[in-house]
This record gives structure tokens, sequence and C-alpha cells, in this order.
């Protein structure tokens, strides 16, 4: 019986492509756990604070996380570019391609920063209608938004490292970027009493730390660009190539600006429950996003790999490679559910002293275990379908999940049912589930890495 396991799963082939997943997939998860791991701590610290100064920041993040979506999305198209040129064993034309995005990012950043500093209040009445918690978080937006620049260059600079198949190099910068943000946290909020203003200010301060971090890294004499030279001269001959990044990675902007743009409804429907339930969802979303870490490690392993199988034009490569990203992932998910499910007021008593807050948050850990699966899988394969096949469909599909599912319901729970905030979650769990039901579907009808991994007469689908 254990042979016949042995050979189903882990025949040498199988091993062989294991050890290219987890080297491109474990240091990415390692960066996520230890970055959203900073992020408790600074969510620890802040949770001592009042449930108002809790939700501030939370809209204040709601803010410059829709900036940062932006470029997280140009990230991914820069990935996939840089991955495929690298695929061809153009290394010139990789870092050529990475120094043209960065030039384009950072102006495009700095117009935006200036526009949320100019008047922020009209933007954070978007996610509440209470005044002291606006005039609250206007003096945190106004700090946390300098570290969008950075974040824009950071994302390009880890793409660069991400395309070649280096994601260690990303996963040591953001270690060191959030222990120096756990350190000043620390600091400016307990020491020297800045309160909300010090989280921001040391968020930005370390965000601008990784920049210079990656910069150093990527040029230094051993790093990745120190004895690669640049194809050409800067945007002659890479239009294609930009507008690729950008025609890619705008369509996943999107869907990660969806997901800010419906927190807007979220909050103000969270908020009708009092700010101890939207306290008690937002320190529950860390413990989420710590968890979901390996859906994150898998997803850019499916990005790296299948854009560099695609760079060599091997399609039964890239089919092989889906195919084990989620053996895998559903392997590792397992486990994590098992936490959710077992751990979640321990979680939360952890992340507050709040009886009220720790109640609302550990419900909706253990609903969002029943979706942590069907997350993980609908990660992986969006991100297969945005190679392979179709640049826009994992939009269409965040859309239709997020105001075909999530949006309605709670909308319909909080102002017309007045139901129990549990539906809510319930909502929020459910659209997780449809929006791989949708990836499914789509993989089914287009015949995208669908079946047994051994057709070798597949051929990569037309963009």
């Amino acid at each position: 019986m254990l042979q016949k396991i042995k050979a189903r799963f882990f025949s040498e082939e199988q091993r062989i492509r294991d050890r290219i997943i987890w080297k491109v997939a474990l240091p990415c998860v390692l960066e996520n756990l230890l970055t959203f791991a900073a992020g408790l701590v600074i969510a620890a610290m802040i949770g001592r604070l009042s449930g108002d100064e809790i939700s501030a920041q939370s809209i204040g993040n709601r803010i410059t996380g829709v900036l940062q979506s932006l470029f997280k999305g140009i990230g991914i198209g820069a990935t996939i570019i840089i991955g495929i040129s690298y695929g061809k064993g153009r290394f010139e034309r990789c870092r050529k391609v990475a120094e043209e995005m960065m030039m384009l990012v950072l102006p495009i950043s700095l117009i935006l920063v200036g526009i949320v500093l100019c008047e922020p209040r009209p933007f954070l009445r978007m996610f509440a209608d209470d005044t002291a918690l606006i005039e609250l978080a206007v003096p945190y937006t106004r700090a946390a938004v300098w570290l969008v620049p950075s974040v824009a260059v950071s994302r390009i600079i880890t793409a660069a490292f991400n395309g070649q198949g280096d994601t260690r190099t990303p996963m040591v910068i953001a270690v060191t970027m959030n222990v120096v943000n756990a350190i000043l946290g620390y600091i400016t909020i307990f020491v020297c009493k800045w309160g909300l203003l010090g989280a921001a200010w040391s968020l930005t301060f370390s965000y601008f730390f990784g920049m210079a971090l990656g910069l150093f890294t990527l040029y230094r004499k051993r790093g990745l660009y120190g004895s690669t030279a640049r194809e050409g001269r800067l945007f002659r001959g890479t239009w294609q190539d930009i507008r690729g990044s950008f025609s890619t990675g705008l369509p996943a902007s999107c869907e990660n600006m969806m997901w800010s743009v419906a927190a807007i409804i979220m909050s103000r429907a969270l908020l009708a429950y009092g700010t101890n339930a939207f306290a008690g969802y937002q320190l529950a979303s860390q413990v989420e996003e710590l968890l979901a870490a390996p859906c994150f490690g898998f997803q850019l392993a499916t990005t790296t790999l299948l854009a560099q199988s695609m760079g060599r034009n091997d399609a039964v490569e890239a089919r092989k490679f889906h195919h084990r990203i989620c053996f895998w992932g559903i392997m590792v998910s397992l486990p994590v559910v098992a936490v959710l499910l077992t751990c979640a007021p321990i979680c939360m008593r952890i992340l507050t002293d709040k009886p009220a807050i720790q109640v609302i948050g550990a419900g909706y850990l253990m609903l969002a275990a029943i979706a942590y699966i069907p997350q993980t899988l609908n990660m992986i394969d969006f991100g297969a379908i945005r190679v392979v096949s179709s640049k826009s469909f994992p939009l269409f599909g965040t859309i239709l999940g997020m105001w075909g599912v999530r949006i309605p319901i709670a909308a319909l729970a909080a102002w017309v049912w007045k139901a129990d905030i549990t539906v809510i979650f319930a909502g929020i769990a459910f659209d997780q589930v449809f929006r791989w039901g949708l990836a499914l579907l789509y993989r089914f009808k287009k015949k995208v890495f669908w079946g047994q991994p051994n057709s070798e007469a597949e051929v990569l689908p037309e963009k």
C-alpha cells in the first residue's frame, strides 16, 4: 500500500519537481509568515489601545492598501515578463525591463501620494461616517501614505528576483524590514508615546529601509545585476515588454483594488455593528493573513515557474508544475484549517485583551477555516490562468465574487435583515468557494491544465 502511494504521489520525477517548487515557494511562504507575524506584533501593540484607535488605523490602512494594490499588480505583470525573458535566456533584457519599470512606477506613486496628502478626509469618508474616527485617522494616513513610493519600487525589485527564480533574497529583505518595523513600532508607540502616529512613521521608515536594502542587494558586486549588463539603451526596443507588464499587471492591480473598493462597503456594514465588531474583524483578518502565507507562496510558484516554462515553450512542463502545486496546496492547507478551527480563541486573546473583540474575531476565524482550501486552490488557478490563458478572467472572477456574493450578503445582513454579524462572515467564506468554482469552470471550458498531466500534444492556450 505504501509503495503504491509513494509511486503515485512521490515518484523520482515528482520529487525533482517538488524541489524546484519549494525552492521558489518556501522563501515566499516564510517571507509572508514573518511579514504578517511582524504585522501581528504591531496589531498587538495597537490592540492594547482603544477600539476607536484600532478602527482609525484600519481605515487609514485601507487608503494605503488601495495604492499598494496598484503596484502589487504591476509587480505581478513584471514578474511574468521577466520570467519569460529568463526562460529564453535573455538575462540582459531582464535587467532592462526591471529598470524601466522602476523608473515608471516611482513618479506615478509620488503623484498619488500628493493627491492623498492634499486632503485625505474625502477618501476616509468612503470607509466611515464617524467624524471623530475620521479625524483620528487623518494624521495616521498622512504619515503612512509616504510608504507608497517605497512599495512601488520594492515591488519591481521583488519581481526582478522572483522572475529569475530567486525568492530567498526578497525573503531576507522583508524579514529585515519587518524586524526594523517591530522595533521602531515599540519605541514610537510605547516609549515615545506617539500612539497611532508612531505606528505610521515606523511603518513608513521600514518600507523605505526595505527599498534601499533591495536596491543595494540588486546592484552590489555579487548581486543579481552586479555583473549583468543592460540590453541596449533604456526604453529602446522594450515597449512591448513594458506594455506586457502593464497589460498583465493592471488587471491584477484592479483585482487587488477591487478588494479595497469592496472594503468600503464591508467597513460600513461592519461598523453598523459597532467599533468593537469592526475591530474584532480587523484583528482576526491579521491572523487569517498570517495563516494564508502558504497561499501566496504557491501563487508565486505558479506565476514564476509557468512563466519560465512559457519562455521555454514547454506546455507539458507548465501543466505538470500546476498539477503538483495544487497537490501541495491541499496538503499544506489541511493543518492550517485545523489551527483555525481549534485555536481561534487563543489567537484573539494574544492580539487583544478586550473580551467583546475576542469573541467576534474568533467567530470569524472559525468560518474562515471552511473556505481556506478553496481559497488556496483559487489563488493557484487564477495565477495559472493569468499566465497562460487570460489576463482579465481573474479580475472578472473577483468582481463577480465580490459584487455578486460578498457585498450583497453583507449589505442585506447589516441594513435589511438586521441579522447577526455571523451572516456577513459566512458570506465572506462563501465568496471564496464561489470564485474557486468559477476558476474550475473556466479551466474545464478552456481546457487549461485539465485532466492528467500526460498529454505530450498539449499546447499552451492562446492569450
